[in-house]
């Protein structure tokens, strides 16, 4: 059976592939900053880190039939995007996928809408934070691995905690206070981070290995993203008829995202 092992398991994207993943019974590897855990054959188990090098702390799980998905980008804001953290980050992700040169897993990472130059779309194209991502790609692209590289733009849902517009715009409207857009006009791509997971699985299962962008019909402005919440009302969706994400992109995986009035159905329960 496929062993999985999912890096950054409790973080937004990576607890979503381990909710489905455990979920469906699958062998299942987990591992975030403090601690190990495992899923074999029904069995859970939880154990403290003894390295801080993610290769050293999973080499010895790694078996042939084994998929690494790393989903660890750390400090991710806005106001980080030109920080050199994100080098950081890239420099840490090309290092382990060296390491895993040697073996025979398949390797799952996320790139991100900002590689694309096209600033209506992504307002971090032409960042530290979009010059990183690339690099991952451009490493990528010369791995021995079997590697899926699945770019991705603005995914929410459950225990979401990172410092964007959807939860902002929740944690106002829970507030009843106003929020300031700073990019009115951007387009956003929008899909619930569960339809995300499952599209990759399938894909992962299907496919053969490459660059991917996850897309959507669900395309937004920013505005019309707040005046949902205002109004809990389901927008006019706008369409992306050409060019990288839309309808007619031949690299694209077509996520089928619930419309995103069904977040705020969640949301009046919480």
């Amino acid at each position: 059976m496929t062993l999985w092992v999912v890096l950054g398991d409790t973080g937004f994207l990576g607890s979503a592939f381990s909710r489905s993943l455990i979920k469906n019974g699958k062998n299942f590897i987990g591992l975030n900053q403090q601690r190990v855990v495992s899923l074999s054959d029904g069995i859970w188990a939880e154990f403290p880190r003894k390295n801080l090098d993610l290769y050293s702390e999973i080499e010895h799980f790694l078996v042939e039939d084994c998929i690494v998905i790393n989903t660890i980008w750390r400090n991710n804001n806005r106001e980080l995007r030109d920080s050199i953290v994100q080098k950081v980050n890239s420099e840490s992700e090309i290092l382990l996928v060296d390491k895993l040169e040697a073996s025979s897993v398949r390797y799952v990472s996320f790139g991100s809408i900002a590689e694309i130059d096209d600033p209506e779309i992504s307002p971090s194209c032409g960042t530290e934070y979009a010059r990183a991502k690339k690099m991952i790609a451009e490493r990528l692209s010369r791995s021995n691995l079997v590697t899926f590289w699945i770019r991705v733009a603005s995914s929410y849902g459950p225990n979401d905690r990172r410092d964007w517009l959807v939860p902002q715009l929740l944690n106002n409207w829970r507030m009843k206070k106003d929020l300031h857009l700073q990019s009115p006009d951007q387009l956003l791509n929008l899909y619930f981070v569960d339809s995300l997971v499952d599209a990759s699985l399938k894909m992962i299962h299907l496919r053969k290995p490459g660059v991917f962008n996850a897309v959507s019909t669900q395309w937004l402005r920013v505005v019309d993203v707040k005046n949902c919440f205002k109004n809990l009302t389901d927008p006019e969706y706008v369409t992306r008829a050409s060019g990288p994400f839309s309808s007619a992109d031949v690299s694209r995986v077509s996520i089928e995202s619930p419309p995103i009035t069904n977040y705020f159905v969640e949301c009046k329960n919480l």
